[in-house]
């Protein structure tokens, strides 16, 4: 699961769907060109496990580029955060799952 927690995220996760979708690019420039966000990418990456008896995680949202996405300014309802308070941050929730704090 991607998390666009931030502008900077946002920004990344923008120069990542640049090179998924530059047709100008052979799948081995697409990889060197990844390779230099790289590290910043996964900065904002979490996994969540997919239940046993199912293949997907239970998500608001239909999979961009093989992630599921919360996007900055259109929030999951099952991973909501704030920017700048991260202890608001309540992470990965199911939905109907409700976590008192």
């Amino acid at each position: 699961m991607f998390i666009q927690l931030n502008k900077k995220a946002k920004l990344v996760w923008e120069q990542f769907e640049d090179i998924y979708n530059n047709k100008n690019l052979s799948f081995f420039e697409k990889r060197e060109a990844f390779g230099k966000i790289k590290s910043k990418f996964y900065n904002y990456v979490i996994n969540v496990p997919v239940p046993y008896d199912s293949d997907r995680i239970d998500f608001d949202r239909e999979k961009k580029f093989s992630f599921y996405v919360s996007e900055f300014e259109n929030q999951s309802r099952n991973y909501n955060y704030t920017e700048n308070n991260f202890r608001q941050n309540t992470g990965y929730v199911k939905s109907g799952i409700v976590l008192s704090l």
